[in-house]
């Protein structure tokens, strides 16, 4: 086993992110599908999501921290939950969110 601090975890979750979301396309993909296929679809896919959450997480809270310790301090350069709340605004705008 490798040791945990030579694991580049932004790699890792690059890596595992691409890889299940494409392993799920596969089952996706496929015409008929056991109830085995259909939970491992499933299962790929929340990893997927996973994974890719965490990259997110790590690449806003590096923003979020440079902000916080600029010499201006600016911090209202990023707002995370401010950015999601005008991308609900703009589906709903569409018709495309509830």
């Amino acid at each position: 086993m490798a040791d945990s601090s030579s694991i580049d975890n932004e790699r890792a979750h690059k890596f595992f992110s691409a890889h299940c979301f494409n392993s799920a396309w596969e089952l996706i993909d496929k015409p008929e599908r056991t109830p085995e296929e259909n939970e491992q679809m499933i299962q790929r896919t929340m990893a997927s999501l996973w994974h890719w959450t965490q990259r997110v997480v790590e690449i806003g809270c590096r923003r979020y921290t440079r902000l916080l310790h600029s010499p201006s301090g600016n911090r209202g350069v990023f707002s995370f939950t401010g950015g999601w709340e005008e991308v609900g605004r703009g589906l709903a705008s569409q018709g495309q969110f509830p």
